[in-house]
């Protein structure tokens, strides 16, 4: 049985499996390494890609129909410090009107250090200099609109660096201003980790605010508060390690921020329990946004990686939280788990192969989710 529980007014009640029917479909196929969504105007999706080869990021726009074009191309990109190698790079997205923001995560920054769990700068050097950062995309139309590309050369990136910004025109003569928003360079010690690097995952926006971004930082256990035009930024709240609870593993679990939503006065942050991924410590916590305090929101989740919200017909609000993986230590992981909420008991309502983001679509109430093993976003529409 697996065991959920929302926290209302200080009471945390469990939650037991339950399977509701619901129509689960491909949306599109042959994705490269696709991490987080964002939904454009007219309902299509945008999503980041990591792709295979170094600097090989991209951002695609998917329709409702599944077709895939390509809106940026030549993003930096690299091998991570998992034990897979799997590539990163752009993640996190957010689009409010003509400009996208993207985060840019560690790529290859950081490898492992001399003794177990500690992190030391790659001793080869990052594939990029454009890495723990956000990006800024000014498009001179519509996104939705766009046919072709506007791609990067490895060169762009010591311009966006420099701190200037970059002139980009497409096939079709459409123009876009790229530019670096905020870097997060700065070398931070850590009484484990000695080295503990930035890893930005995950953006929100509150759009009725648009002045403000918030940002995840999954390498610094952080979510900042961010200005969307000049790039400032604070630390609105950090979560603090715990100790482990089992034998297995280092003597702390960090607390590691996956995604970020606005609501009302609060952010729901959803966490993936570090090494070694310790079943039922993954959690949602709110952070207030006048205090930075961080409360329990939901507990005793497994892998927490992102989380959307809809209204339904009847006007009641329905929460969902996507786990990357039941059994993040099995051979082979077990798959990821959509939770759903419809009050302090939650269910979960489907399955996933290694589900890194999703989006929900506010007008048909469809919820969307990115595999990354297997390159597809798959629909899911509820009744």
């Amino acid at each position: 049985m697996i065991r959920a529980g929302l926290r209302l007014g200080g009471l945390c009640l469990l939650g037991v499996l339950l399977v509701s029917a619901q129509t689960k479909s491909t949306l599109v196929d042959g994705l490269q390494l696709p991490y987080k969504l964002a939904l454009t105007p007219a309902g299509n999706l945008l999503v980041s890609e990591a792709g295979g080869q170094p600097n090989t990021g991209r951002i695609s726009l998917v329709t409702r129909s599944g077709l895939r074009r390509s809106l940026i191309e030549g993003l930096p990109s690299a091998a991570s410090n998992s034990p897979e190698a799997t590539p990163i790079g752009p993640t996190g997205l957010v689009l409010h009107e003509t400009s996208l923001y993207i985060a840019m995560a560690e790529g290859d920054a950081v490898r492992n250090g001399a003794t177990q769990g500690s992190l030391v700068l790659n001793p080869k050097g990052p594939s990029a200099p454009l890495f723990h950062a956000v990006l800024r995309a000014d498009f001179d139309g519509d996104p939705d609109t766009i046919q072709n590309p506007f791609s990067l050369k490895s060169t762009d990136y010591q311009t966006l660096v420099d701190g200037w910004p970059l002139e980009l025109t497409n096939s079709d003569g459409a123009k876009a201003t790229l530019s670096l928003l905020a870097s997060f360079q700065g070398l931070f010690t850590d009484p484990v980790t000695v080295y503990r690097h930035s890893d930005p995952f995950a953006l929100g926006m509150d759009h009725g605010k648009p002045g403000t971004l918030y940002v995840v930082d999954s390498g610094q256990n952080t979510v900042l508060r961010m200005d969307s035009a000049s790039g400032k930024w604070q630390v609105l709240a950090r979560f603090a390690a715990f100790k482990n609870p089992t034998a297995f593993g280092p003597p702390f679990v960090d607390s590691v921020p996956t995604s970020v939503t606005v609501n009302g006065g609060q952010l729901l942050v959803t966490q993936l329990s570090g090494f070694p991924f310790v079943p039922g410590y993954a959690s949602v916590q709110a952070v207030d946004l006048a205090t930075g305090k961080v409360s329990p929101w939901i507990a005793w989740l497994n892998s927490a990686i992102d989380l959307g919200m809809r209204t339904t017909a009847s006007g009641a609000q329905q929460v969902f939280v996507l786990g990357f993986s039941s059994a993040m230590t099995a051979t082979p992981p077990g798959d990821g788990q959509l939770w759903q909420y419809d009050g302090p008991v939650g269910k979960v309502i489907e399955t996933f192969t290694t589900p890194t983001g999703m989006a929900i679509d506010p007008a048909t109430g469809d919820i969307f989710v990115t595999e990354l093993a297997t390159g597809k976003i798959i629909k899911l529409a509820l009744p």
